[in-house]
């Protein structure tokens, strides 16, 4: 039980930190290459969401290749704790 809240909560954190780096990049667009906001207005909350939702989805994957392979991934790739 407690291995997989930590699986869970590893890769709702890597959703945040993905999150946090397209939300990131929004930023960017929204201050140099859309400033006066003609084509979205909200570059920021417009990436951050996909961002957290696609960093959840690559945990999973990294979750399932460690199990079907059995091998153990190095510390930091994926939400093995």
């Amino acid at each position: 039980m407690l291995k997989s809240l930590t699986g869970i909560r590893g890769a709702v954190v890597m959703g945040l930190i993905w999150a946090a780096q397209w939300g990131l990049a929004g930023g960017f667009i929204e201050a140099f290459i859309d400033p006066r906001g003609e084509l979205v207005d909200m570059w920021p909350q417009t990436l951050a969401i996909p961002g957290f939702v696609l960093g959840v989805a690559f945990s999973a994957v990294l979750q399932m290749v460690r199990y079907l392979s059995g091998q153990r991934l190095p510390a930091g790739a994926g939400s093995n704790g």
